[in-house]
């Protein structure tokens, strides 16, 4: 009953539990002795599929496409239909929002954009990402990444959308700078004189509102708005506001951290949500405290693994972070034991030219677990 993070209901061990109580009253029925042998071989070959990473819908769509040409018969060549066949003839994927699409996957997504002329593109991105089995790692349907690939795919020329229902582009609205941020008294105080330190989670929207309006308002970078998971912290001294800080998805692929890992590149895909990215640190400008940049930043590191775990359900193991070699050392990362592995090229992650146009920043990582390579390898 005290402990923080044990649920004091059993939901989620319900929601296990519902497709196969579901399954068994409504898909196959249980009342007969061959309901349940076939109950058993699917059962059997869902699993076998999902151990060689197959997805079973596209898998069974095709297979039952194959009986229907065949007249109602089983398919006359089997072996296109076998896991270890389909693993040595997989075809090339091409890689959208960190997700490898492979040509069945594409043709599937054609299939579902032509069977009902009617659906939108939301409700396409919903059904695909139920039929490619994509999720968040606590559940969610990745929609919004989803939305994007499809996007890319029409761009390419693989898909042909829907037109969409509204000509209106998200675009982030300017943020008004209120008195809620205006500059305070300084603060020269050593990290040991002040009050005592205290790191608080933006929970609430006016919490988020106002985090977003001090990054946009003092930090270099501004604000932007970054999907995928998300915390932001505030860091106090009694009632003063010393830091901001925001923790977000990590780098898709860099080189460096990478090789510091040692990981292939389907550990990469499988595990990077493992990995999460310090992609905000602002001490206010009117805040000089020697020394309290690495005390946050070893506070911080000490707890976001717990906070993350309870919001998110999943506990990181990584923390990396970028910093503009040309506008500071990284001082503050090394006191605090941040490792330093390698510089970025310089190019973002839209540059398909190999043109360096973004300044280039050191990479640190920092292991919240000391058996990381483990659980990333």
């Amino acid at each position: 009953m005290d402990h923080p993070y044990i649920p004091m209901d059993n939901n989620g061990s319900e929601r296990t539990l519902r497709n196969s109580a579901l399954g068994r009253k409504n898909y196959y029925g249980s009342g007969t002795l061959w309901s349940a042998r076939f109950t058993a071989i699917m059962l059997s070959i869902f699993e076998t599929l999902e151990l060689w990473g197959i997805n079973q819908l596209q898998w069974l769509s095709e297979y039952l496409q194959a009986c229907a040409l065949e007249g109602g018969n089983p398919p006359h060549e089997i072996a296109p239909f076998l896991p270890w066949h389909r693993k040595q003839t997989e075809e090339p994927k091409k890689v959208y929002c960190g997700r490898a699409f492979s040509k069945s996957d594409i043709e599937c997504i054609k299939t579902i954009v032509n069977e009902d002329t009617s659906s939108n593109r939301t409700t396409i991105s919903r059904i695909v990402c139920e039929y490619l089995d994509w999720y968040t790692s606590n559940g969610r349907r990745k929609e919004r990444s989803m939305r994007l690939a499809l996007l890319k795919m029409e761009k390419d020329g693989y898909i042909s959308l829907p037109p969409a229902e509204s000509a209106r582009q998200a675009v982030q609205l300017p943020i008004t700078h209120t008195t809620q941020t205006a500059p305070q008294e300084d603060i020269f105080l050593p990290p040991e004189a002040l009050s005592h330190l205290s790191i608080r989670i933006a929970e609430t929207k006016q919490d988020k509102s106002l985090w977003n309006e001090y990054i946009d308002r003092y930090h270099y970078m501004g604000y932007k708005t970054i999907p995928g998971n998300y915390l932001k912290y505030f860091i106090c001294a009694g009632d003063d506001l010393l830091c901001l800080m925001g923790f977000g998805p990590a780098a898709w692929r860099i080189a460096p951290r990478d090789e510091f890992i040692g990981w292939s590149d389907k550990a990469r895909q499988e595990n990077l949500h493992l990995l999460i990215n310090n992609n905000r640190f602002l001490i206010l400008p009117w805040i000089f405290s020697k020394n309290l940049a690495s005390k946050i930043l070893s506070l911080t590191s000490k707890r976001i693994a717990d906070d993350w775990e309870q919001r998110y359900n999943y506990r990181p193991v990584l923390l990396e972070t970028f910093v503009d070699k040309d506008r500071f050392p990284g001082t503050c990362y090394k006191a605090a034991n941040w490792r330093f592995v390698g510089v970025t090229k310089g190019r973002g992650k839209k540059d398909r030219f190999h043109n360096i146009t973004l300044p280039q920043k050191n990479i640190f990582v920092y292991p919240i677990t000391k058996n990381f390579e483990k659980l990333l390898c």
